[in-house]
Order: C-alpha cells, then sequence, then structure tokens
C-alpha cells in the first residue's frame, strides 16, 4: 500500500508542469523510464557536437536540458561511431531517439518523428569570387559536396535526379572542398556554415545564395515506443520561441568569438565602425521624429528602399505596392539580390560601385515571382554604409513605347507589302516564260535535256529568291524580342532585299564599307527597323531638295569592344536649329499626312535602352570622287 501511495506521488511530482497535456499511461511511462537513451551526431557543430573536451554540445543538447528538466528524466547517449552507425542504432532499437534529425522515407520505416522543432533555411557557400544565386536550378551542372548520410542527399537527388553529389565523411571535409575549388559548392543551414568558417578560418567563402528548401529537424523515436513520441511531442510545444531564440544567440555569440582568434584585428575595426554608426544613426533620432521620418519616405511616388550590405533594413510604402507585398517586415531583412533575375545581377553590383548611379532600367521580382520593368537609380549615404536606391515601376512606359515602335513599323508596312510585290514581279515573269517554253518545246517535240535542265534551275533559282524575299519580310514584322547572335553582313543583305526598289525606284547609290563579318549578340530585326526609319529619313530629303546624284554611305566596323555603324547621305543636311530636336517624340517636318514624327524617336529608343547602345548625329561635309557633299551622318554605337 505504501508503495502504490510513493508511486502515485511520483507520477504527480514527475508530471506536474504537463498536468493538464499527458495521459495517465505518459505519466506512468515517465515514472517508469527515467533514463531515455540517444544516439547523437558527433560532428555537426554547432547544431550537436562533441567539443575539444568530448562534452555534448550545441544548440540540440541545450533544448534537451529543458526537456530534461522539465520531464524531470535523464538523456543518456549511447556511444556510437558515425552518424551511419546512429541512425542503425535506433533501427535496430539500441537506443531510444536521435535528438536532431530529418525526417524522410526511408527512416519512417524505422522511426516515429515529432512536429519539427528547429527550422533552417538551407545555404548555397561558394568561393568569393563566384556570382550570386538566385535558384538552385541554376547550378545543376555544378558539382555540390555534402556530408554522407545526410537526409538532404535523398531530398536533393528525388527532385533534382541529376544533381551532382560528392559525398564527404563530415562537414568540415565538404567546406573544404569548396574552398580548395574541387567542388563548386557545398549547401548547409546558415549556422552551421558559419561555424566552421569562423571555427578553421577559411576566409574565401561566403554565402551566394539561399535554396528553396528548408531544413526541418525533429526528435526522431524508435517506432515501437509512441507513447515516447507523444510525450516528447507535447514536450517540445511547451517549449517557447524565445527560449529557442535565447539558445541561438548564445550559439551565434559562440561563434563569434572563437573567429576573434584569427581576424581579430578585422573584426575589432568592424564592431568599432559599427558602434559609431549606430551612434550617429541614434543621434540622427534623436533629432527628428520616427513619425515624420516614415512620413517623409511615404510622401513619395516612387519606392524607396534602404539598404545596408546588400541587406534591406528599410523601405516605404509605395516599395508595399511595385512588390506586390502585404507587410514592410515582408522586404526588410531580405537580401536585395533575391528581388533581381540572374542576368541583371552584375549590372546592378556595376552600378552600385558609384557614388551616384545615373538612373538605369533592369527587371525586378515581385512577391509572386512575376517580372516587372523599373528603373532604378541610387547613391551611397555620406558617412554611412547605407545605400538609398528609388525604384519606379515603368511597365506601362514600355508597354505605351512598345505599342509607339509598332505604330511606327507598321506606318511603313504598306510600303513593305508594295516593295515586296515588286520585287516578285520579275522572278513570276522568268518562271512564266520559261515555264510557257518548256511546254512549248514539249508540244512541238524538239525538247532536249540541257533546255529542260536548264530551264529547272531557272526556276529553281528564281523559286529561292522569292522565298528568301518572304523570309527576309516575315523576320521584319515578327515581334520576336529574344537577344540572339546575328550576323552584320547578313542584316545588311536583308535591308538590302526590303529596300531593293526603292532604292531602285529613287535613284539611290548605296556605298558599302563592311570588310569585315561581325557576329553579335543582339536584336536584329529592330536594329533592322533603325536603320530602315534613316534610310526612309534620307529618301525623303532626296527627294524633297531634288538631289541628281543621290548616295547614302552605310559602314560597320569594331572599335575596340563596340560594334559601329556610320550612315550618311548626301541630301544637304538638317537645319542647325532643329538637329537637336529630331530624336524627340512626334517632331516632324513633314507635312502631318506623311509622316508621325516616331521614327527617328523609336530608332533613339532602341538604340539606347533597348540595346545599351547611343546614338548621334550631325552634318558633315565630305569628299566623294574629287566632290565635296553634304548630308547627315548618324553614328550608332553598340557594345558586342
Amino acid at each position: 500500500m505504501k508503495k502504490s501511495y510513493l508511486y502515485i506521488l511520483l507520477i504527480f511530482i514527475t508530471t506536474s508542469l504537463y498536468s493538464n497535456k499527458l495521459s495517465v499511461d505518459e505519466r506512468h511511462y515517465l515514472v517508469d523510464n527515467k533514463t531515455i537513451t540517444m544516439c547523437i551526431n558527433q560532428n555537426w557543430a554547432p547544431i550537436e557536437f562533441k567539443n575539444r573536451q568530448n562534452k555534448y554540445s550545441g544548440i540540440v543538447p541545450d533544448i534537451l536540458k529543458i526537456l530534461q528538466k522539465d520531464l524531470n528524466v535523464k538523456f543518456e547517449e549511447i556511444k556510437t561511431n558515425s552518424w551511419e552507425q546512429s541512425q542503425q542504432f535506433l533501427k535496430e532499437k539500441k537506443c531510444d531517439i536521435l535528438p536532431a534529425a530529418i525526417k524522410t522515407k526511408s527512416r519512417e520505416k524505422y522511426a516515429l518523428f515529432t512536429d519539427s522543432y528547429l527550422h533552417y533555411k538551407l545555404a548555397i557557400i561558394t568561393q568569393n569570387d563566384k556570382p550570386l544565386i538566385d535558384n538552385i536550378e541554376n547550378i545543376l551542372d555544378k558539382s555540390i559536396s555534402r556530408k554522407k548520410g545526410s537526409g538532404l542527399i535523398t531530398q536533393l537527388k528525388k527532385r533534382y535526379p541529376n544533381i551532382k553529389i560528392v559525398q564527404t565523411k563530415d562537414y568540415l571535409e565538404a567546406i573544404h572542398k569548396v574552398s580548395s575549388g574541387e567542388v563548386y559548392c557545398t549547401i548547409a543551414t546558415l549556422p552551421v556554415a558559419s561555424y566552421y568558417i569562423h571555427e578553421f578560418a577559411i576566409n574565401n567563402l561566403n554565402v551566394a545564395g539561399y535554396t528553396n528548401m528548408t531544413y526541418d529537424l525533429s526528435i526522431a523515436i524508435r517506432d515501437d515506443k509512441p507513447i515516447l513520441h507523444s510525450i516528447l511531442n507535447k514536450a517540445l510545444k511547451n517549449i517557447s520561441t524565445n527560449q529557442i531564440r535565447s539558445i541561438h544567440n548564445k550559439w551565434e555569440h559562440s561563434e563569434k568569438k572563437d573567429s576573434l582568434n584569427y581576424t581579430v584585428v578585422l573584426n575589432l575595426s568592424i564592431i568599432i565602425l559599427v558602434v559609431i554608426i549606430f551612434l550617429i544613426y541614434k543621434q540622427f533620432i534623436l533629432k527628428n521624429s520616427i513619425k515624420d521620418y516614415h512620413e517623409l519616405l511615404d510622401s513619395t511616388i516612387e519606392a524607396l528602399i534602404l539598404i545596408k550590405d546588400g541587406v534591406v533594413i528599410e523601405a516605404n510604402k509605395s516599395a508595399l505596392k511595385i512588390f506586390k507585398l502585404d507587410s514592410i517586415d515582408e522586404l526588410i531583412g531580405s537580401n536585395i539580390f533575391e528581388h533581381i533575375p540572374a542576368e541583371s545581377i552584375e549590372l546592378v553590383k556595376k552600378m552600385t560601385m558609384t557614388e551616384y548611379e545615373e538612373p538605369y532600367e533592369i527587371d525586378l521580382y515581385d512577391k509572386e515571382g512575376k517580372k516587372f520593368n523599373a528603373l532604378v537609380k541610387g547613391c551611397k549615404l555620406k558617412n554611412r554604409n547605407l545605400r538609398l536606391t528609388s525604384i519606379i515601376d515603368i511597365t506601362k512606359s514600355k508597354e505605351q513605347e512598345k505599342q509607339l515602335m509598332e505604330k511606327s513599323k507598321l506606318a511603313s508596312m504598306g510600303e513593305m507589302i508594295g516593295n515586296i510585290a515588286h520585287q516578285w514581279r520579275q522572278p513570276l515573269n522568268v518562271i512564266s516564260a520559261t515555264t510557257s517554253s518548256v511546254k512549248i518545246q514539249k508540244e512541238l517535240k524538239i525538247l532536249d535535256d540541257e533546255f529542260f535542265y536548264k530551264s529547272c534551275n531557272m526556276i529553281t533559282k528564281n523559286v529561292m529568291f522569292l522565298s528568301n524575299t518572304i523570309d527576309d519580310f516575315t523576320n521584319y514584322i515578327k515581334d520576336n524580342r529574344v537577344k540572339k547572335e546575328f550576323s552584320t553582313k547578313t542584316m545588311i543583305n536583308s535591308f538590302l532585299t526590303l529596300c531593293d526598289s526603292i532604292i531602285i525606284k529613287n535613284n539611290i547609290n548605296i556605298i558599302l564599307d563592311t570588310p569585315e563579318d561581325y557576329h553579335i549578340q543582339g536584336y536584329k530585326n529592330e536594329l533592322m527597323q533603325c536603320i530602315l526609319n534613316i534610310f526612309n529619313n534620307a529618301v525623303d530629303a532626296f527627294n524633297l531638295h531634288n538631289i541628281e546624284k543621290r548616295y547614302l554611305f552605310i559602314s560597320i566596323k569594331k572599335e575596340e569592344d563596340n560594334l559601329v555603324i556610320i550612315i550618311k547621305d548626301n541630301a544637304n543636311g538638317i537645319p542647325n536649329n532643329i538637329i537637336d530636336k529630331i530624336f524627340e517624340p512626334y517632331f516632324t517636318t513633314k507635312n502631318q499626312s506623311q509622316g508621325t514624327g516616331l521614327g527617328l524617336n523609336m530608332t533613339h529608343q532602341l538604340i539606347v535602352e533597348g540595346m545599351n547602345g547611343k546614338i548621334s548625329v550631325k552634318n558633315e561635309d565630305y569628299p566623294y570622287y574629287d566632290e565635296i557633299y553634304k548630308g547627315v551622318s548618324f553614328k550608332i554605337i553598340l557594345p558586342i
């Protein structure tokens, strides 16, 4: 009887903290099982590991201490040689739990898992000189190191069957392989990567980006102890977020303390600088109220973002709208490069090296992952390691520009169609005459093989000409804004084909100076449209001034890393009082029924904004065959 009372008293003392949560069976279990055995991962600092004194240390052991106190139990380690052996011991029921494990299908065959109690974003670690990575799919062709036996390897191979994983004996070896260049990167939680980089002074690595995967840690319990699973699950839920945060802060502080052993002077300098910046910032706050500060930011139309070391630390309400966010907290704390497509990152890095940026256009991602066109300008704030960036959504403006460009293009379509029809007449006449001749000779039974094959070749040649003409015209009218490699000679030949009848009709001599064929990445159709717009203006000028000898010179050459195209005529030039206005929209010297004023404006937009190039115009006097001619000269400079 005494034993029964004592037993009940033990149950009450043991589970008083959980009297409203644990069942009677669960309370009995804790009284009968004061020791819970565990198999650990000895080399997973700072999550769980054995320190220099061979003591079980880390974030997880600190959490177990809370469970140990709350449940009045003892967690006892069963010695193993490796993480693989620890998993095998649980499978063979030689221990009760794995304190920190990821739930996988293979492990679920022999273990029960609590709800995850630690969540880590997986970072991609590369050498410092490697570009930032916004998506793991961008590096699937690269080699990635990861500790053997990691549950992450199973997840990665399931998602990406062709991923190149190099398995290592431990996390330190995985990081060293990246540092030495043996593999491109490793994937690890930020606490683990930070610990090893600081602990072993591996100074040539940094975080290049994050995957879209999280590392969710649970306690794995042998599958024949569901009651222990229920107890631990309830106990974990009783641990507060503040307790977890406090443990993380402790280990982050520990990492920083260890790193002082290797870079004392540098880090002390950084700390002093941070303190100075903080004091200046606090002084600023004292002089200006927070309310006025936010009202100032929110009063602007454009989005304003304050960035420190690549991380957003402040933003206004316009930023919410432009990125389609529900709260500023979704933006603050994020890396600015998470919102920038990979192809624009190098441009942004280059622009942010300057103290004051010139406005430039890039694409950005909103919350839904959709791209939008943006005009960006930033400046570095004096005496602060801060950068203020303003962003304007110009998607609608770009659409209007596109409509204007299409309007300009359509304005020349009628003339182009007539041009094509004119070019077709001669080949069609040749085909008709040839077929008639073959037919007559066949009827008169005088058709010989030589004439027959010669006629067939003639027809084939003219059909190919017709087909090429259709291709050139089709490519011109296509709205296919994809940057591709193209030949300058092919582009000029297509232009001449499209304009052949206009050239003949207006008696224009085309003088080409294109000694080499250059291959560049760009927009062939848009460049051809620019040359066509300049050509059309030259034709109008020839007719306006009744020029008898009509010349159009086209020169293409390479200067350093640029392609330089010069187009000039001998149509007497443009009056000096209007030459500076010819690229303005709707500016035209023609009758309203003859011109829209959009052609040269679209040319300027396509060259400068669409191709990151430059275009200039000037009047020029030049000799040709011992005569002096006067005309206008357009110069286009495109980066190769």
